[in-house]
């Protein structure tokens, strides 16, 4: 039972880092340069806040469910 989970791990592993790869080698620098900085700056608060937001919720639950 163990093999297969790590099987489906390695897997796992290797589909994301070739999904990665693919998404990586069809964008092209004249892409981004016509699409302007304003989208850059709209995805970085979105990185930020989603950061914030999964920083503060781990925080509360192992503040909560530690201290039972």
């Amino acid at each position: 039972m163990f093999n297969f989970i790590n099987n489906l791990y390695a897997l796992n592993e290797k589909s994301l880092s070739m999904t990665m790869v693919a998404v990586g080698l069809s964008t092209g620098l004249k892409d981004l340069r016509t699409m302007g900085y304003k989208l850059f700056v709209v995805g970085f608060i979105a990185m930020v806040t989603v950061g914030l937001v999964s920083i503060i919720t781990m925080k509360i639950f192992t503040e909560v469910f530690i201290n039972l």
